[in-house]
């Protein structure tokens, strides 16, 4: 089924789409701004569930309070992606969240797509539990993330990204770049909070490209520029401005990792806390240029 906005539509209280009964439409916002103010449990977003489904250029605004301790999906827009497409939408609505898994787009993606969507609202979870946060996705499984960017403030406990608190099982972020503060405690990147790979992943598809951060990064340990924490799989021609701190031992311009593939990556000198090493601004700005081409963002 096909479903079209024709206006503005304010004061959506009620979640689209469940477990049982997931959305599996097309659902094309028309560039409308969508105004919510939700407070649920279980799957949280404008939509809850949705499977084999595209959800388009829709403008989200408001709030969404997910008050659920059980492992689900928290999203601005979209809870749970099973398979799903989410393209050409924007969110300055306002998450807050008890739990795990909340992104600024999507909560949870399994084996999705989401690519040129934005978020400019803060993605807040809590001190204690609020784990995999991400200002446009909190779990990214097996899923594409494609030119994305945030600029919306992302807090949480652990596994915390400008874009994806947790990207695993052959997942990729690709051409996203952050510029919202993000802050924690332990695995805190500007891109990704925590990434993880089979070492056979190390390729082309999976893991982490092009990626630009310029947001502060705040963490209490394994605290990075792109990646707070990988294991396996590869990162390739990301960069890093923002400046980092960190209060425990583990802080780096990049990632932490002894297993990861570094490839093209670099940070601006004088970015990362207790440290001088990186490079000046005019040679990040020269090494960027012959790699940001129009073709990668």
């Amino acid at each position: 089924e096909y479903f079209a906005v024709q206006q503005d539509i304010s004061g959506i209280s009620s979640v689209i789409g469940s477990v049982e009964t997931p959305f599996k439409g097309i659902f094309d916002g028309n560039n409308h701004t969508l105004t919510v103010n939700i407070s649920a449990s279980g799957y949280i977003g404008l939509f809850g569930y949705i499977q084999d489904a595209t959800i388009k250029r829709v403008k989200l605004a408001g709030i969404v309070n997910g008050d659920s301790d059980a492992d689900g999906g928290h999203g601005g827009l979209v809870g749970y992606s099973k398979n799903g497409i989410v393209e050409n939408c924007h969110n300055s609505a306002t998450l807050n969240c008890a739990y795990k898994r909340n992104g600024g787009i999507v909560g949870y993606n399994e084996y999705g797509t989401i690519r040129y969507c934005t978020n400019s609202g803060s993605v807040l979870g809590t001190v204690e539990s609020g784990d995999r946060t991400g200002g446009i996705c909190g779990y990214n499984e097996g899923g594409t993330i494609m030119n994305c960017s945030n600029s919306g403030k992302v807090f949480g406990d652990d596994g915390i990204g400008g874009i994806v608190g947790q990207n695993s099982n052959g997942g990729s972020v690709r051409s996203c770049s952050n510029s919202g503060s993000v802050s924690g405690d332990l695995y805190i990147g500007g891109i990704v909070g925590e990434f993880y790979s089979e070492p056979f992943r190390a390729s082309t598809t999976s893991g982490i490209f092009y990626g630009y951060n310029e947001g502060e990064i705040i963490g209490s340990d394994e605290v990075a520029g792109i990646v707070g924490y990988a294991d396996n799989g590869l990162i390739q021609s990301c960069y890093n401005v923002g400046k980092i701190t960190c209060s425990g031992e583990s802080v780096h311009g990049i990632a932490w990792s002894s297993t990861t593939m570094l490839e093209n990556c670099n940070y601006l000198k004088g970015t990362v806390s207790g440290s001088d090493e990186g490079i000046s601004a005019e040679d990040l700005v020269k090494e960027m240029a012959t790699v940001f081409t129009p073709e990668n963002g």
